[in-house]
């Protein structure tokens, strides 16, 4: 196995050491994270770690996307 530094903030480093399992390495929740299938659960668990100076716009246009017809492959 390769061995890689990846700089964060500290704010970052506490956050996922928040959300790292007690018999969990860094790299078995970066792991896991990634290999996470369900988006919302995901989101869940970043609840809180962005700042989106737009928000309610952000919202309104997914709802906006959602609601256009979708082309079938």
């Amino acid at each position: 196995m390769v061995n890689r530094n990846i700089p964060v903030t500290e704010e970052v480093y506490q956050k996922l050491a928040q959300m790292k399992k007690e018999d969990e390495s860094f790299n078995d929740l970066l792991k896991r994270l990634y290999q996470e299938s369900d988006n919302l659960a995901i989101l869940k668990k970043l609840q809180g770690t962005l700042n989106i100076p737009e928000k309610d716009q952000l919202i309104e246009e997914i709802y906006q996307k959602r609601r256009e017809p979708h082309d079938s492959p």
